[in-house]
């Protein structure tokens, strides 16, 4: 069983998809979403904080509401990283990563319609995967493959 921080704060989501998949994310529409790992970043500032919204995402029934939401079905979580300071950060993890060599958008304004970001969402390389890993704490209990950490 994974351990959830009760508290509010910002989540970075490691996400992995297997093979190339065109994906309908709800306004948005139809996109092909490449094979490869994928890192989401968002918030959980309600009183029920990051546990509630993790065990959301984690959860397989669920009804779609949130951009995140299309994808898990098709893509597997295999790492979190959470920031439990009561912080909205999102954007400023969004930012890093957009300016990370090798993480890409793939559809403008996913997960960010709230705000003036770009995108929440990013394809990621060894750069950005490394990038992941320093946003905040790494929670136990995901199979996450090291393999190109040292680049």
């Amino acid at each position: 069983m994974i351990s959830l921080p009760d508290a509010p704060g910002t989540y970075a989501l490691l996400l992995e998809l297997h093979s190339e998949a065109q994906i309908r994310v709800g306004r948005f529409g139809s996109h092909v979403f490449p094979a490869g790992r994928y890192v989401y970043v968002g918030s959980a500032m309600g009183s029920r904080g990051l546990a509630a919204r993790l065990a959301r995402h984690i959860r397989e029934e669920k009804r779609r509401f949130w951009h995140i939401d299309y994808l898990i079905g098709a893509m597997k979580i295999v790492g979190i990283c959470v920031d439990t300071s009561g912080l909205r950060q999102e954007c400023l993890w969004a930012q890093r990563l957009a300016t990370t060599a090798d993480c890409r958008m793939i559809v403008r304004g996913f997960g960010a319609s709230d705000c003036s970001c770009a995108t929440h969402l990013f394809l990621v390389g060894s750069k950005g995967y490394v990038a992941w890993r320093q946003l905040g704490l790494r929670l136990p209990g995901f199979a996450i493959a090291d393999t190109d950490s040292s680049n």
